[in-house]
Parts: structure tokens; sequence; C-alpha cells
């Protein structure tokens, strides 16, 4: 069972807040969200940003839940929690987290896609109080390893692929890391063009809590972190009502996937990938558990756990969300997802993906 999760909880029970005021707080986050995404793009310049829209922004209560998620690609942030959590289980006493902060990964056994897709989040903080967290996802031109673009689809393992950036601080106290930058653009056949794109991310999140702070200013402090909590409480009592109004049962699929590794004969065939999806519904309750799926591949068509999270829950909210908040945080609670190590789906260290 992957850690999707009962640990993120349901947000019933939120505080009390006035309606209208949630009404305006709703709108401006979405807008202050997008604003983020357009200020990526803009410092960014590039054209995996400007013309392809590689890339995502996002606005997360305090503990990670995703309140506010970009129209871009969805499957970037669809789970940022993970990251989120993951700094708050493992970083809060070392290195700490603080106002002015934000951390960077591209680690896919940590919370992206694969290493080409890099995420930078910020804490936001009103006074000592951590309140919610902001972020960006976006995809980079290259971030090393023995294949230009990233993509080693002969790798027997990630030793193989452009090593992956382990979370690191870069920004502390609002002032850039110089040797954590070093170490990340020395990594690229593109430092420029990530240099940028880093720039962007680290811009488009301090715009973010600024003007998030402006709320704090304005509503209080009080009043938006009742409105992220109402957001997913009100976000979960929307998916659980679309999902009673559906028939309960179990439904199956299985997709294929083919591999073709350098060391097989021109006359032998691919080896085939099976990916099962068990798909149960009761009451308001929908499992997705994909742990029949077959053992990991010894090469670089496998997924790790955030990476299956990620595209379920894309997926959830493109096939039963329509006309519903798209708040991937509160559907958290209704839906849970399986899934068994050492699979293709669920790969385990240090495998290729």
């Amino acid at each position: 069972m992957t850690a999707t999760d009962a640990a993120l909880g349901s947000s019933a029970g939120a505080t009390s807040i006035d309606p209208f005021v949630l009404e305006i707080l709703r709108h401006r986050l979405d807008t202050i969200n997008d604003d983020a995404a357009a200020i990526l793009m803009q410092v960014s310049g590039s054209q995996i940003a400007v013309e392809a829209n590689d890339l995502n922004t996002v606005i997360m209560a305090a503990d990670g839940r995703v309140v506010a998620c970009g129209r871009y690609v969805l499957v970037q942030v669809a789970s940022m929690h993970l990251f989120v959590r993951h700094l708050l289980e493992q970083y809060g006493d070392n290195p700490g987290i603080h106002p002015g902060d934000q951390f960077l990964t591209n680690d896919p056994y940590v919370g992206t896609l694969h290493q080409p897709d890099v995420v930078v989040v910020a804490p936001v903080f009103a006074g000592d109080r951590l309140i919610a967290w902001c972020g960006s996802a976006i995809h980079e031109a290259d971030v090393g390893g023995p294949t230009p673009g990233g993509m080693s689809y002969d790798a027997a393992s990630i030793f193989d692929e452009a090593l992956p950036m382990a979370p690191v601080k870069i920004v502390e106290g609002g002032v850039l890391r110089r040797d954590i930058e070093r170490e990340y653009l020395v990594r690229s056949r593109t430092p420029e063009l990530n240099r940028l794109d880093l720039a962007g991310q680290i811009a488009a999140n301090r715009a973010t809590t600024e003007e998030l702070l402006h709320l704090c200013e304005r509503y209080g402090a009080d009043t938006l972190v009742a409105a992220l909590d109402r957001l997913l409480a009100a976000a979960e009592d929307e998916f659980r009502e679309r999902l009673r109004a559906l028939p309960d049962g179990r439904w199956r699929h299985t997709a294929y996937v083919e591999y073709r590794p350098k060391t097989l004969g021109p006359d032998e065939p691919e080896p085939v990938y099976a990916i099962r999806l068990l798909c149960e519904k009761r009451g308001d309750h929908l499992v997705l558990d994909f742990s029949e799926s077959d053992p990991q591949a010894p090469g670089a068509i496998n997924t790790t756990e955030p990476a299956l999270v990620n595209f379920a829950m894309a997926a959830t909210l493109l096939y039963f969300c329509g006309g519903l908040s798209w708040v991937p945080g509160g559907v958290w609670p209704a839906l849970e997802i399986r899934s068994r190590p050492g699979t293709i789906v669920h790969a385990t260290w240090p495998a290729g993906v």
C-alpha cells in the first residue's frame, strides 16, 4: 500500500468561515497561483516553459495538501504533498524550515515524475507560524547523465541515468545559495537555460508568498488557514457525494509496456510488462489497486511510487471530478492507491525510471 494515504487524514471539521470571504479567497488563491505560472514562464523564457507549458504551480496547506493547482501539466503537482511531507519529516530540525527558505529536488523516489522534472517549494510563514506552502515543477532541457535530454532508455539502473539531486535548501532566508546552485547547474549540458528556469521558480514562489501574506494582512492568518481547510473539506464532500452517486463494483484493466534491451538479439521478442489495475468503488470510497503489476524491468520504463500516485490522482480528477473543485488534497481521504514495491509501477531503488 502506498503512502497516499490515511496519513493525510480527513479535512472534516474545518474552522467556520464566512461564505462570502471564502469565495473571495478561493478566487484569489487561483489567481495568485496562475500568476505564479506566468512569472515562471516570463523569467524562464524557454520554449519548454513558454511554448510547451511543461510546468505547473501549486498552493498547499501547511501539511502539504494541494489546494490550488495550475492549468498546466497536472501530473507534475497532483501529489506534491509527498515532497513537502518528506521535508517536514526529515528536514524540520536539520537543516530546518524557516521563512524565506526554498527547497529543490528532482529525485523521483521522493516526489517527482523523473529527473528532468525539477520541483522547488517554499514554506509560507505568518510570523513564526507555518500556514502554507507554494511550489512549482518544470521540465528541464537537460539535467545530466549519459544521454542529452535525460531520457536514458537503456539504463539498467538509476546510476546509468542523470543522478537525482536529493532535496536541498537552495534558498536560505531569502538568499540563493550559490554553492547549491552551482552543484545543481554543473550537472547539466544546458546550465544557462536551467539557471533561468530556477530563477523563475524562485521568483514565482516569492511572489506567491508575498500575495498570501497580503491576504493575511487583510483577512488575518487564521482566516486564510480556515479557508484552506474549508476548501479541502468541501472538495472531499463533493468527491464523496460524486462517488455515492455511482454504482458500487469492481473493474479490472491491463495495459502493456514493451522494452527492448540492447542485449536482445535481432530475432528475439521484446519482453512485455503488464500493468494491472483493479478499481473498486464502495459507497464513498475508491480504491485503485496496482499490486498485481509485473515486477520492475531492468531498464528505464519503470515508475516510482510518487509517479504512480501523481498519475493516478490526475486520472481521478479527470474521470471522476468533472464539474467539481479540483483540489487534490481534498480527494485523498476518499481515495486509496495500492501498489507493491518492486513492480513496474512502484520500482525500488536503484531501478531506472
